[in-house]
């Protein structure tokens, strides 16, 4: 309900793909006590992916994509391979979240007589805001909109690739029912003229010193 808010930490992301084999074989004959299939593994692995969301307070998790073989309608799906997009602003909840979807999908593999990799793409750790200048921010957002509000940032932004080498503070406006990265993103008006004005204010209140 707030038109702008002070970033804490970009979240660190995980993303890695995991590949899953099983056996191809005819939809119309064989019993589902003698399949092995990859897909039916990932289905069971990608709830288990909503349920570390749920686990793991402030984690972020997606399945974005996936692809399988041999992609016909009456085979018994042989092999899938997809993606796995892992966030949090704390290493340590990450990494421990990791490790137990990591062991999850091992455990789904075996029990379904599949051959499973885990194979890591990207491992990039959080980076934390500046605490004095976020301080600075939040007093510019209380003395502008009367509030103030602390949230922690899922996307990644250059805030983070410039951290190791400068302090970093961040505003984020809010946008129409949360929607980023999709054509129907919106933000008023009025909430941009609410974050510039907190933008003036952090600026000039080193004048103000």
């Amino acid at each position: 309900g707030l038109a702008a808010g002070a970033v804490t930490a970009v979240a660190g992301q995980f993303r890695c793909r995991l590949n899953w084999t099983g056996k191809a074989s005819h939809a119309g004959t064989t019993p589902v006590p003698l399949r092995r299939d990859a897909l039916a593994g990932v289905a069971e692995f990608i709830r288990d992916v909503e349920k570390a969301s749920e686990q793991f307070d402030g984690l972020m998790a997606t399945v974005g994509r996936l692809a399988l073989q041999p992609n016909v309608s009456n085979v018994v799906p042989a092999f899938v391979t997809h993606t796995l997009d892992v966030r949090h602003q704390s290493d340590s909840v990450l990494n421990e979240a990791c490790a137990w979807l990591e062991r999850s999908a091992g455990e789904i593999a075996r029990a379904r007589r599949l051959d499973f990799t885990w194979e890591i793409l990207q491992a990039t750790p959080a980076k934390e805001c500046d605490p004095a200048l976020s301080r600075r921010l939040l007093g510019a957002l209380e003395k502008v909109t009367g509030s103030t509000r602390l949230l922690p940032s899922g996307a990644g932004h250059d805030a983070a690739i410039l951290a190791p080498f400068f302090p970093v503070a961040m505003l984020f406006v809010r946008c129409r029912e949360g929607l980023s990265h999709h054509p129907d993103e919106f933000v008023s008006l009025e909430d941009i003229s609410v974050a510039l004005q907190v933008t003036v204010e952090f600026l000039r209140s080193w004048e103000l010193r």
